[in-house]
């Protein structure tokens, strides 16, 4: 995440400036919190960590102008991904709107994620966030951990919990 706090040191109203609006780019569907890594508006590539930062990061914007819609926003984009855990293994997938195997599989930037949602959920003092946050790595810790090699996988099928080894 963008260190928010010293460009609004150097210039609070550019940053505002600049962070609403460009946060607003990423989505393709503000309603339900759909959002894309790429500012352009479009459908694809929301990948949890492009996720984590904006929420983090519009959860920062409204700590600074006490805006409700950056809190809504950070709050949706949230549940965009997390709404897309599997019912029966707790795994999110990587992107839920990609065409690879990304919509397959939960990797390690799970942690990157649930990270984001917890500094958001300070910023904020929502127990929502930190709750998903909490679910999705107790999801993927009991499911990730290879005791052989001591390591965690990289990617685990969401649908089986199992460890994905790419060819």
């Amino acid at each position: 995440t963008p260190l928010w706090d010293l460009f609004w040191r150097l210039d609070p109203s550019a940053t505002a400036a600049y962070l609403g609006p460009t946060a607003r780019r990423h989505l393709y569907d503000p309603v339900r919190g759909a959002f894309n890594r790429h500012d352009d508006g479009k459908k694809g590539h929301a990948f949890l960590e492009a996720g984590g930062i904006l929420c983090e990061s519009l959860a920062w914007l409204h700590t600074k102008t006490g805006e409700a819609e950056y809190r809504d926003l950070a709050l949706r984009i949230a549940r965009y991904s997390f709404h897309h855990r599997h019912p029966k293994t707790g795994l999110v997938p990587n992107d839920p709107d990609g065409g690879r195997w990304d919509p397959l599989v939960c990797t390690t930037e799970i942690g990157l994620w649930a990270r984001s949602l917890l500094r958001a959920a300070d910023l904020l003092r929502e127990p929502e966030l930190q709750r998903m946050a909490e679910e999705v790595l107790r999801a993927y810790l009991s499911a990730g951990w290879d005791n052989k090699s001591e390591q965690f996988y990289g990617q685990i099928a969401i649908e089986t919990g199992y460890p994905v080894r790419p060819e």
